[in-house]
């Protein structure tokens, strides 16, 4: 589960903690707030039956709390905002299409992503039936582009369920590279065309964070792969 709230100090310096087992361990969110923004802090534990709850440790201190959410997975959501009911978020559908917006035979694609280990296949982008994904199952440090007939998959990346991460697939007469946090691409051969189709697919399957994504008319570099993803 994961717990998240936005939170702002309204008086007093002490320390502010947060809980979603009912008070049975606390972690401390001092340094996340501060009394002039809302800041959104979020915890995420395992257990069957939440129990969410703030502490304020110093008599006189007393914060602001706002759009608190406990939901499933390791990744809070943007806020539903709602009075006492539960709220089943519905899937986001975001689609573009490949006239105009990219070149199946040479091309690069960006993408920013955080999502939980609850799904086994996340993707970033799909084009037709290329895509660019986690690897499955569950590799949360390996990231692959397939362009239906081959596939690049680089490991040893940064866990994607701890924080956003940076990826990058390009395609062309260099290959087909895929890559992630500044590392040397994984580079194996093409066929020719990553995708088809006339749909663009954007996030599926990712219960978190995805964006920016950038798709460019041209093949980058390795040296320019690394460079867009640290």
């Amino acid at each position: 589960r994961c717990a998240s709230a936005y939170v702002k100090r309204r008086t007093g310096t002490g320390t502010i903690s947060f809980t979603q087992d009912g008070g049975g361990s606390w972690t401390d969110i001092t340094s996340q707030i501060n009394s002039s923004t809302w800041s959104r802090v979020q915890i995420t534990a395992t257990l069957a039956n939440p129990s969410v709850g703030f502490k304020i440790s110093t008599s006189g201190d007393a914060i602001d709390v706002d759009c608190v959410q406990n939901e499933a997975g390791s990744v809070a959501t943007s806020p539903i905002v709602t009075t006492t009911a539960t709220i089943t978020r519905n899937a986001d559908s975001l689609t573009f299409q490949t006239a105009s917006n990219i070149d199946f035979a040479v091309g690069t694609i960006y993408a920013e992503l955080q999502c939980s280990g609850s799904a086994v296949s996340r993707f970033a982008v799909e084009v037709g039936s290329a895509t660019f994904q986690l690897s499955t199952p569950d590799a949360n440090t390996d990231f692959r582009a397939y362009d239906t007939t081959l596939t690049a998959i680089k490991t040893g990346l940064s866990d994607i369920t701890t924080g956003r991460r940076k990826r990058a697939v390009s395609w062309g007469p260099a290959g087909l590279s895929v890559t992630g946090d500044g590392l040397s691409p994984v580079t194996v051969g093409f066929d020719g065309s990553y995708g088809s189709g006339a749909t663009i697919s954007i996030g599926r399957n990712i219960n978190g964070y995805i964006g920016p994504v950038a798709i460019y008319n041209y093949q980058m570099t390795d040296a320019e792969l690394q460079a867009i993803t640290t």
